[in-house]
């Protein structure tokens, strides 16, 4: 029998804990895994090797042999766990982030951590909640939300699982790790808020999801993508991240959809091409999570773009998917899920919606074979969850549903279903109280459940029979896999140090700013007005943003603002100011009239729909005060009867009158418009000389562009309209109900609907297709752009 001797972890007074930051011990194996501890102790082997005792017993027991296989080691700590750690385990909280985002603020003068600043927050969006009771009742997970120095996030790791071992060791029970998550962070989003390459120290900043999908295309090289994922993944394994809640791998189909800008576009080889270079750089491989990684959980299965006329399943105005296109889930939506099953991704978000049954779909099959589904939500649908998922698309993670699937204990939360954002979307199942929602969760294959934290309820439900011991076992088997493959069992902690030095490297890749370069697209180029090649040329310089997240006419700020801690927009002439500063560096001499412009540049960013404060359905068109109809949203669909006057950019007719101007006088156009959506580009696109598509780039990479120091090479990622008359919704009868039904179908990307509209709806249409055809006689439709 092997001998070994215990060495003890620190000791703590009763309830001193949350007081003092207690720096981790570090054990390191010459042929294993680092051990990490502060109050948990070590067993060491005669030969040297040394083990967490993760349950403080003093033994060295099968869970904690990091020489046994997963399996084995999962089989024994199952019989271990308590059932009430069992029903915490498969509950992420819906945020946890420290109170201050800066370095600065979070040591005390003596150098010591300020363990307030660090721990969280018990007031967020999402109600009040005790992280310290949490803790207590065997939380182990929760999302990060928000943008922190890379030092306070490691800190905050440490924190979480300093208490949370502390909190298993005191108990005597095994000390399940903590696992913090988040949604994406190196993905730049508005346009104007990387105007410099300098911008953002903290991660490594790339173009939008959109911007890389429309960089791939033009280089058909998809190792950008996975150098991306792996300056991401180091980036988060140095603060102690371990799971994304993302990526978002929904084709779009339907350009409406308000998330369209999250996705990487609508050709399903492309978004499949680059999943799998997602998945291979930040689970380093395809075989798998291992130590170092970050694992994914990619969403929303089984592809969410095919919304019911864009409205967003947040709301319950949003809930249902549309599939009018025999095969269409199969040929376009499915594809870049089952490349990141066959890569063994580790985990799965569910979409919040549910598929329609009624004679707006039609049956939809897998190699031949139907699906099986209802009409409730993804989370809570056997059929798509367990049956299609794993038993037909041979998936072997863990689910995860998205958060706020699950309904409050009656009598609280109630102020939540004020907001659509944070409302319950629990949409086919209304009538079951929580611990029934969640039981039915878990039986329909949702292992892990995101939201609130109720552990409670899985209990009852387990006491009541609505839950078995196996289904428990099976959901918790599930996640562990990951937990155990990733190491955090062994060793949780990082060094803080680290994490600012990966940063401060991963910031710096010149990769970064190629791929800003590479994400700008040519879509208009008139007679060769560019590249601007004459250094002296003047130059009349505005900037045109969206009024931004507007309700009853003011702008507000969104629950998402509040939960991402965003900064305030800078007003238009500061933008303006800073571009023109920009072009004056590069040796063009600015003028304040037009009439002195040789070519005038705009660069447009629209305002997108929000998806909790807005009261009609997307607007593409662009434009100041359009009216459109009023609607009964979040919660209904329905026409209210009224208008509502919807700009999503300011001052839209200063655009038109700058370009009618400069054209009379003999100068030349230069639009750049932030494609966050397919925009209808009717009203624009004729008044550019020079029209580039932007997703997020640094402005400094794309005057290289337009200045030709770089060439362009980006690729359209979305197809756009032709006109509103080819998204137009018509009130068809069926079966007696009254339903707006597209002329487009919306589960079919844009440059394939042309073979599914009635060719009667196609002889109404500009150029008699889908697709925008511009002055110059190019088509818009995803794959497109254009070089020197």
């Amino acid at each position: 029998m092997t001998e070994f001797k215990v060495i003890p972890g620190a000791e703590v007074e009763d309830g001193a804990i949350l007081g003092k930051y207690i720096e981790p011990t570090i054990y390191e194996n010459a042929d294993g895994p680092m051990i990490g501890v502060t109050t948990a102790g070590v067993i060491q082997t005669e030969e040297g090797q040394y083990f967490k005792d993760s349950n403080n017993n003093g033994q060295l027991d099968p869970f904690e042999d990091w020489r046994l296989p997963v399996e084995d080691r999962i089989q024994d700590v199952i019989k271990r766990l308590t059932n009430e750690q069992k029903a915490a385990f498969l509950l992420n909280h819906l945020m946890g982030s420290p109170q201050t985002k800066k370095t600065s603020e979070i040591y005390n003068e003596d150098g010591t951590v300020n363990m307030e600043l660090v721990w969280p927050s018990e007031e967020s969006i999402f109600g009040k909640f005790d992280y310290a009771e949490g803790i207590k009742n065997n939380l182990r997970a929760s999302v990060l939300r928000g943008e922190n120095e890379p030092e306070v996030v490691a800190l905050f790791n440490n924190v979480m699982s300093q208490v949370s071992e502390y909190d298993s060791v005191n108990k005597g029970e095994v000390a399940l790790p903590y696992t913090m998550l988040s949604n994406p962070l190196n993905e730049a989003t508005d346009a104007n808020t990387k105007l410099s390459s300098a911008a953002s120290k903290n991660y490594a900043t790339y173009p939008s999801s959109l911007g890389l999908a429309a960089a791939v295309m033009g280089t058909a090289d998809y190792a950008l993508v996975e150098h991306y994922a792996d300056t991401s993944r180091r980036e988060w394994n140095a603060q102690g991240i371990d799971m994304m809640y993302g990526p978002q791998i929904d084709v779009v189909t339907d350009p409406r959809w308000p998330r369209n800008n999250g996705t990487y576009g609508e050709i399903p080889g492309v978004v499949s091409g680059i999943a799998k270079a997602l998945v291979t750089g930040y689970q380093q491989g395809s075989d798998g999570v291992k130590p170092g990684s970050v694992g994914l959980t990619i969403k929303h299965f089984p592809g969410d773009g095919a919304s019911e006329n864009g409205f967003e399943s947040h709301s319950r105005s949003g809930q249902w998917r549309l599939y009018p296109t025999p095969g269409s889930l199969e040929k376009y939506h499915l594809p870049p899920f089952k490349t990141t099953f066959e890569n063994k991704v580790a985990s799965v978000m569910t979409a919040y919606s549910r598929p329609t049954m009624d004679k707006r779909s039609v049956e939809q099959t897998y190699q031949g074979k139907v699906i099986p589904s209802d009409t409730v939500a993804n989370a809570y649908n056997h059929g798509i969850s367990t049956e299609l998922l794993r038993e037909m698309m041979g998936f072997e993670g863990y689910v995860n549903s998205d958060s706020g699937v699950i309904p409050p204990i009656e009598g609280t939360n109630k102020e939540r279903e004020s907001n659509p954002f944070t409302s319950i979307k629990n949409y086919g199942v209304e009538e079951l109280n929580t611990s029934q929602a969640m039981a039915l969760m878990i039986k329909a294959g949702s292992d892990v459940m995101g939201g609130d934290f109720l552990p409670e309820e899985i209990l009852k439900a387990l006491d009541a029979g609505d839950l078995t011991q196996a289904d428990l076992d099976l959901a918790v088997s599930r996640r562990l896999q990951a937990t155990f493959e990733m190491g955090r069992f062994e060793n949780p902690y990082v060094d803080p140090a680290v994490a600012k030095s990966v940063s401060d490297e991963t910031t710096a890749d010149p990769t970064i700013y190629k791929a800003h370069q590479q994400a700008v697209v040519l879509m208009k180029n008139s007679d060769g007005v560019l590249p601007l090649k004459d250094k002296v040329a003047k130059v009349y310089v505005e900037y045109f943003d969206g009024v931004k997240r507007v309700k009853d006419g003011e702008q507000s700020e969104t629950t998402m603002d509040k939960i991402m801690g965003g900064k305030p927009k800078e007003t238009e002439e500061e933008v303006t100011a800073r571009l023109a500063e920009e072009f004056g560096r590069r040796g063009f001499q600015i003028v304040k009239t037009l009439e002195e412009a040789d070519f005038a540049y705009m660069m447009v960013e629209p305002a997108v729909l929000s998806i909790d404060n807005a009261n009609y359905l997307q607007v593409l068109e662009l434009g100041e005060n359009i009216e459109v109809e009023e609607r009964q949203l979040p919660f209904d669909q329905a026409r209210t009867g009224e208008t509502v006057s919807v700009t999503n950019v300011n001052n839209f007719a200063r655009i038109h009158e700058v370009a009618d101007l400069v054209h009379e006088n003999g100068g030349k156009v230069i639009i750049a418009l932030n494609n966050t959506s397919p925009w209808l580009l009717d009203n624009i696109e004729p008044y550019a000389d020079g029209l580039i598509g932007l997703y997020g780039s640094y402005f400094d990479a794309q005057l290289d562009v337009l200045t030709g120091v770089a060439l362009p090479t980006g690729k359209l990622p979305i197809t756009f309209p032709s006109s509103a008359e080819a998204i137009r919704l018509n009130e068809v009868e069926i079966d007696g109900e009254t339903y707006e039904v597209s002329v487009s179908p919306n589960d079919v990307p844009g440059f394939d609907k042309d073979k599914y509209i009635d060719q009667a709806v196609l002889d109404t249409l500009p150029n008699g297709s889908y697709i925008y055809k511009d002055t110059n006689g190019n088509d818009y439709v995803a794959g497109f752009g254009l070089t020197y």
